[in-house]
């Protein structure tokens, strides 16, 4: 499951330790804690991929560094495309994947995971942050922005002070719909990043802008015969099994 968090806010270290206490049931095997520039990243592991210690989080390489809460189930490629480039690797974790796939690819490594996933990556050079989320929202992602303050956690409860406030909207919203759908939340300033949406904060020019990466494709109907349309799908299926 895992939990992933970074803040901009200046905390104690003990304090955000608390914080993520509250939800260590998601990361038993781990928590980690670095401060980078004005920044600090802490994750909650839950070890599923390459238990060593090596792949415990928030994992940096060059000048990035991430908090990852997910599983992308064909890293194995994504890894065997990177050291075609010339990348190699000090663990058998996909989260080492993801980062070194980004700084291949930028953005665009997006376009290649197949997976589920929530995650932030501090650029200590451009001083950006950049974070996803998967294409249906499998994992969750909450985060507070307001003049440039930045809180980002999994779960909301962290993020919970003496100043928060409920959203009226967001009740108005749940008491029409039955629940508090992206991008709100329930709490004033607080909200969901949207499933297939990608969030750059530039902490530089004070911005936060978010953009889709991905929606349906329009439904395309296949003149194909009923024993190639069970083939095709029988293939469709043991494939989604096999990653």
């Amino acid at each position: 499951m895992c939990g992933i968090y970074l803040t901009n806010i200046p905390f104690e270290k003990g304090t955000i330790i608390e914080k993520l206490k509250k939800i260590n049931y998601r990361g038993p095997d781990n928590l980690g804690y670095e401060k980078l520039n004005d920044i600090a990243l802490a994750h909650l592991r839950l070890s599923i991929l390459d238990l060593d210690v090596r792949s415990n989080q928030p994992f940096s390489y060059k000048h990035f560094s991430i908090v990852f809460n997910g599983e992308i189930y064909n890293f194995k490629e994504i890894r065997s495309a990177l050291i075609e480039l010339g990348y190699s690797f000090a663990t058998t974790s996909d989260t080492e994947v993801l980062l070194k796939g980004y700084d291949a690819w930028h953005e665009d490594v997006l376009q290649r995971l197949n997976g589920m996933f929530a995650f932030s990556i501090y650029d200590t050079e451009k001083k950006i942050i950049f974070s996803a989320r998967d294409r249906i929202g499998v994992k969750p992602f909450y985060y507070y922005w307001k003049d440039g303050v930045l809180e980002i956690c999994s779960q909301l409860r962290p993020l919970i002070n003496t100043k928060s406030r409920i959203s009226n909207e967001a009740i108005s919203i749940y008491l029409d719909c039955g629940y508090v759908p992206s991008p709100y939340s329930i709490l004033e300033d607080v909200y969901k990043l949207p499933p297939g949406n990608s969030m750059v904060i530039d902490l530089n020019a004070n911005t936060l802008h978010i953009k889709p990466y991905w929606d349906l494709s329009p439904i395309k109907i296949k003149d194909i015969s009923y024993e190639d349309a069970k083939s095709e799908l029988h293939e469709l299926l043991t494939d989604a099994v096999r990653i």
